[in-house]
C-alpha cells in the first residue's frame, strides 16, 4: 500500500474509532479525554491537518447525538477551532521543545500548552465572542461546561495519549512518532 493510501486508511480508522466512542454515549468525563487522546494521537501519527479534520467532526457529532446541549449549538464552530488550536499548538510546540530539550518530562509540555490553548479559545468564545454575536450570555452553568472541564479533559486526553504512545512503541507499531 502506498503512503497516501496508508495515511487515508489510518485517518479513516481513527475517525471510525472516534465515532464509536461518541456513539457509546459515555459520560463527558470519559468521552472528553478519549476524544482528546484521539486528537493528539491523530496529530502525532498523521500530522496536524488530519488532527484538525478529526477535530471538526467531533463537535458536530456531539451536537447531533445530544452529547452537547442544544443551547451550545452556536459553540460548535468554536469547539472545532478549540480542537484545531489543540492540534496546532501541540504540533508546533512539540517540534520546538522535543527538538531542543531531551528530558523525559518534555513530552508533557506540548500537551500542557495545547490543552491550555484549547481552554482559552473555548473560554473566550463562550464568555465573549458568542454572546456578542448572539446578543445574550449563556447561563453560568452552560458557560461552566466550556471552561475548566475542557482543560481537564484535554489534559486527561494528553495523558491517555502518552500511555497509548508508550504501549504502541513497546509493541513496535508505527505510532510512537
Amino acid at each position: 500500500m502506498n503512503t497516501k493510501n496508508r495515511l487515508i486508511a489510518r485517518l479513516a480508522l481513527l475517525i471510525a474509532l472516534t465515532l464509536v466512542i461518541q456513539a457509546m454515549g459515555l459520560p463527558q468525563p470519559v468521552t472528553g479525554p478519549l476524544i482528546n487522546a484521539l486528537l493528539f494521537l491523530t496529530t502525532g501519527l498523521l500530522g496536524p491537518l488530519a488532527g484538525i479534520m478529526l477535530g471538526i467532526i467531533t463537535p458536530v457529532v456531539a451536537l447531533i447525538r445530544g452529547q452537547l446541549p442544544s443551547i451550545l449549538a452556536p459553540m460548535v464552530p468554536f469547539i472545532a477551532i478549540g480542537n484545531a488550536a489543540l492540534v496546532i499548538i501541540y504540533s508546533l510546540i512539540g517540534r520546538i521543545i522535543l527538538s531542543r530539550i531531551h528530558k523525559q518530562w518534555a513530552v508533557f509540555l506540548p500537551i500542557v500548552f495545547a490543552s491550555f490553548g484549547k481552554f482559552c479559545v473555548l473560554l473566550l468564545s463562550v464568555r465573549i465572542i458568542v454572546p456578542v454575536m448572539l446578543g445574550r450570555h449563556f447561563p453560568p452553568k452552560i458557560e461552566l461546561i466550556m471552561a475548566l472541564p475542557q482543560l481537564l479533559t484535554a489534559l486527561g486526553g494528553g495523558i491517555l495519549f502518552l500511555l497509548m504512545r508508550r504501549i504502541f512503541s513497546k509493541i513496535d507499531l508505527d505510532l510512537a512518532n
